[in-house]
């Protein structure tokens, strides 16, 4: 075999590498749950949209909140957005909101039912919570809710025990947000994933590598 066949033998290899390492990393970081990180005297929220389901359909979606303070009581709420098209649908879309981590049910009804702040209190060591939140229809649900959309907003916030609330903070209340350190800012699930472009990166300069020594191999025969 030649040494130029042999050359485009490793370019090949080399080149199979970095596809497979950006496959892996993609589908390690597409299986990860949003994060969403409370911030002091702020609800986070995250859109929620469906359309044409059908019957029996579901659809599940894995959160993890992450509270500053521990021992703490959570909060959660699906808010519908108003409006003609999102009402039809939320009259038969059900929602189920458990914690699969202690196998517990905070709610298990219509969406437009849900009352405002289902609450969790966490431990006095525990600042974080996973959510498991699955919208599905009844097998029941007649054809004229099919092809219907919703949109709706899920808001978590937290409250001291102590000074436990049912309703979500006010816009009127004192921002100390900007007295918080960096660990309190919001993080979610929309954050880039650096990951595939780190591995991109690193084959990338290892095939530059290879070519460099190679040629220069190539110049001193």
């Amino acid at each position: 075999m030649s040494n130029g066949m042999i050359y485009k033998r490793k370019i090949l290899i080399l080149i199979s590498a970095v596809i497979l390492m950006f496959a892996s990393a993609v589908q390690v970081s597409a299986d990860d749950a949003d994060v969403l990180k409370l911030k002091r005297n702020r609800d986070v929220n995250t859109s929620f949209y469906v359309e044409n389901m059908f019957p029996g359909d579901v659809i599940t979606k894995e959160y993890v909140v992450t509270s500053p303070e521990k021992g703490v009581d959570i909060y959660f709420e699906a808010e519908v957005t108003e409006g003609s098209n999102n009402m039809k649908l939320a009259e038969v879309l059900k929602v189920k909101v458990d914690l699969p981590d202690d196998e517990t049910v905070l709610y298990d009804g219509l969406m437009r039912d849900m009352p405002e702040g289902v609450v969790y209190s966490l431990a006095s060591d525990q600042d974080t919570l996973r959510y498991e939140i699955t919208a599905y229809l009844d097998t029941s649900v007649d054809n004229p809710y099919m092809y219907q959309n919703l949109k709706a907003d899920f808001k978590w916030w937290y409250d001291k025990q102590e000074e436990s609330t049912s309703q979500p903070p006010s816009d009127k209340e004192e921002d100390t947000s900007d007295k918080d350190t960096d660990s309190d800012e919001e993080k979610t699930g929309d954050d880039m994933n650096l990951i595939p472009f780190i591995c991109i990166a690193v084959a990338a300069l290892i095939i530059i590598i290879v070519l460099m020594a190679s040629r220069r191999k190539r110049e001193e025969e």
